[in-house]
């Protein structure tokens, strides 16, 4: 069974991760006017594949991605590197406690993270604490109907599926 878990979820990081994720992102950043030279934070940035595309895209001053994953930031800061990349910063940091300051991003992005997390009320709360007034919160999360499969809770029953009301009520 964990055979099929791990390669279920090598699939899914890149089929959704990489192909999908890049057309999604380039899609969802067409049509967002942010500031260039601003403060970006990524949470929940895994290997920091976003974080290039956000780079690229908008071009910030300051882009730091945080992830729980000592391993992931590893390979992120690798990246890093490998890209060129030399003024994108990642750190090992919990979503739900983050390590900065208040008001200190101009954007918050969040890719397909939040069902990963329990609590996630407190990384929604975390994310408008560190977002400058006027800043913007940028979260996309996969469609609960992808998730509604009769293997689901074998496979990948660590989420935690958002409810549209609940989220209006936090």
């Amino acid at each position: 069974m964990d055979n099929l878990k791990s390669t279920v979820v090598k699939f899914n990081n890149l089929i959704f991760g990489r192909v999908i994720q890049k057309i999604g992102l380039h899609g969802l950043f067409s049509k967002i006017s942010l500031p260039r030279n601003s403060s970006f934070l990524e949470i929940g940035c895994n290997d920091g594949y976003s974080l290039r595309i956000i780079k690229e895209f908008f071009v910030p001053e300051i882009l730091v991605g945080v992830d729980i994953d000592e391993l992931a930031i590893e390979k992120a800061k690798r990246e890093i590197i490998k890209s060129n990349l030399d003024d994108v910063k990642v750190k090992v940091a919990d979503a739900r406690s983050l390590p900065f300051k208040n008001k200190k991003f101009d954007g918050v992005f969040m890719f397909a993270t939040l069902h990963h997390i329990s609590g996630w009320q407190k990384v929604i709360k975390e994310a408008a604490r560190v977002l400058k007034k006027g800043g913007y919160f940028i979260f996309k999360e996969p469609l609960a109907k992808f998730y509604n499969l009769p293997w689901r809770d074998i496979l990948i029953s660590h989420l935690h599926f958002l409810a549209k009301a609940s989220l209006k009520k936090n």
